[in-house]
């Protein structure tokens, strides 16, 4: 048995849950950012479908009149970090702060199984290693190994 086993699976328990409580605000920006994204019809297909729209309209050879251009933007707010910043703070300025936290309380809950296998497992297999006389700078990768395949199997 590990020594002080109770403080590394407390110490796991309030480090999993701070971090997924600290980011579920960004992890719900995001989400709510590609979804807002979803497949947007861009003004040129916009223009399309309204000159067909327009042409069904139109009677039996009489041609659509010409689309105007729409005016030219500049590359820096077609770069796609700009493009988020200010499709996130769109969002911002469109919903209340409170909804960022929406599912936080299932959030939570995923995270106890993990947590709970995370620091245990890492600290069991760093010890294990150094026990069997592996080299020194091998043992944290090959920890952070095992730890990854025990979280996985958890999850």
């Amino acid at each position: 048995m590990i020594s002080g086993a109770l403080e590394i699976v407390a110490a796991s328990m309030a480090a999993g849950l701070t971090q997924h409580a600290a980011l579920h605000p960004l992890d719900t920006l995001k989400v709510r950012l590609q979804y807002s994204r979803g497949t947007p019809m861009t003004s040129s297909v916009r223009g399309a479908l309204g000159d067909a729209m327009r042409d069904l309209e139109l009677p039996p050879g009489v041609g659509a009149a010409p689309r105007k251009k729409p005016p030219k933007e500049s590359r820096f707010w077609r770069a796609p970090l700009v493009v988020d910043l200010v499709g996130a703070s769109r969002l911002l300025k469109s919903m209340p702060i409170r909804s960022l936290y929406a599912g936080l309380g299932p959030s939570l809950l995923a995270v106890v199984p993990t947590a709970l296998v995370y620091m245990p497992t890492y600290e069991a297999a760093a010890a294990a290693l150094q026990a069997a006389g592996a080299p020194a700078p091998l043992i944290a990768p090959a920890a952070g190994v095992a730890t990854g395949i025990a979280c996985s199997v958890v999850r």
